[in-house]
Parts: C-alpha cells; structure tokens; sequence
C-alpha cells in the first residue's frame, strides 16, 4: 500500500520476525547483506511492494537488523542506489588500461556499461526502475537529473581527453554537447538490450560484440577517431 506521506511515494510492509534469523555479522558485512538483498527484491517487485521483511529473509537477518542499519526507507533506498552506481564504475575502469589512451577508453566504455548490465541484471533492473521512476515521481526526478549529470560528465572528460592527446577529433566547445548525445545513444541501447533480456552465455556474447561495433560507429560519427583516419 502506497503511504502518501512517503517521501518518495512508497513505503515497506512491516512485520515481525523472529530474533533467531540475526547471524553473527560485522556491521560491514550486514549492511551489504542487506543492501544487496534489497537490490534484489527491488528489481522483482518495484519499490512499492517491497517490504522490509522479504529483504531480511533475503539477507539472512532479522528484520530489527535491517532497521538498524537503516532507520527509513529512504536511507535503504539511497544506498542502494549508491551501490550500484559503485559497482558500475568499477566494472568500467576496471577494464581500463593504464597504457590505453582516451579513444580507446571511450569506446571501452560503453561496451564495459553494457557488460556491467548483463552481468548483473538485477542492478541493472533497479537502475531502469529509477529512469522509469523519475517520470512520475519528483524525488526521483531529482536523483536521475543528478546521475545523468554525472553520467555525461565522465564522457565530457574522456573527450577532453581526445583532444588534448589528439586521438579524437572536436573543438574542446563541443565537448558537452557531444558528451550528452553519445550518453543518450549509449542509455538507449542500453535500455533497449536491458528490456529485451538476453540469457544465456552465447547470447550475451553475442549482444555484447554486436553493440560494442555499434558503439564504435557511433561515437566516429560524432566526433571521428584518429585511427579510422575520419
């Protein structure tokens, strides 16, 4: 049942459970058993039918362990999100190399924002719901303008980047608006491949390489790669 005093305009369903759930963790510990766990009924049901409950029996705990480390829904939810946009960052710089110069980072990264998708789909579900959220709901409005934001500016930076190494062919004035066009293309693919749901190892492969050759079209088309001699 939706709470319309609800901040962002849901709430849990409380219930009791028996204190023998609790397991011996380090607060470290319990608070990612319990982050994760919400991740994962969040991207089953929604924010809206989550209940408190279902995440401690996901995490292994009680439910008065998951109200310790967060009080309110909006905490739990705050840093849910926060994790999987950690998660994301490291999967992309995680497959940059050191010797790797912006051109190729760029194109790394949107085939490591894909991979970082279809290996963990179920952050990658809450991610959408937040895009799906921002529509109707002005609290989570705030919270996509805010990652979208981010999201652009880590593109911009990469350009730069180019242009400064002379890999990648722009005025440095273009960089901010060209940064935002080829985060929009790569957020429609992404929603596109995340919707459509590919299982299985071959079929994820195969997605992966056929947008990774898109994603290199793309971004010669916007701003021209030194070694395509564009």
């Amino acid at each position: 049942m939706l709470n319309p005093r609800s901040k962002l305009g849901y709430t849990f369903h409380m219930a009791r459970s028996p204190s023998s759930r609790n397991k011996v963790r380090n607060p470290v510990e319990s608070r990612r058993a319990i982050t994760v766990a919400a991740i994962k009924i969040f991207s089953q049901g929604g924010f809206a039918q989550a209940s408190f409950q279902a995440i401690a029996n996901e995490a292994g705990l009680s439910q008065a362990a998951v109200f310790y480390h967060f009080p309110n829904r909006e905490a739990l939810v705050n840093a849910s999100l926060a994790y999987v946009v950690e998660r994301n960052h490291s999967t992309v710089s995680g497959l940059f190399k050191p010797e790797d110069n912006a051109e190729e980072r760029l194109l790394k990264h949107g085939a490591a924002n894909v991979k970082w998708g279809l290996e963990n789909r179920d952050e990658a579900q809450v991610l959408l719901l937040v895009y799906y959220l921002a529509c109707c709901n002005s609290d989570f409005s705030k919270i996509y303008v805010g990652m979208l934001a981010a999201a652009r500016k880590r593109i911009e930076e990469l350009l730069l980047a180019g242009i400064r190494e002379q890999t990648l062919r722009l005025r440095p004035e273009e960089a901010a608006k060209i940064a935002e066009c080829l985060h929009d293309a790569l957020l429609g693919s992404f929603i596109g491949i995340m919707t459509t749901g590919p299982r299985g190892t071959r079929a994820k492969q195969k997605v992966l390489t056929d947008f990774t050759a898109h994603w290199r079209n793309v971004v010669t088309r916007w701003v021209g790669l030194v070694t395509d001699g564009a």
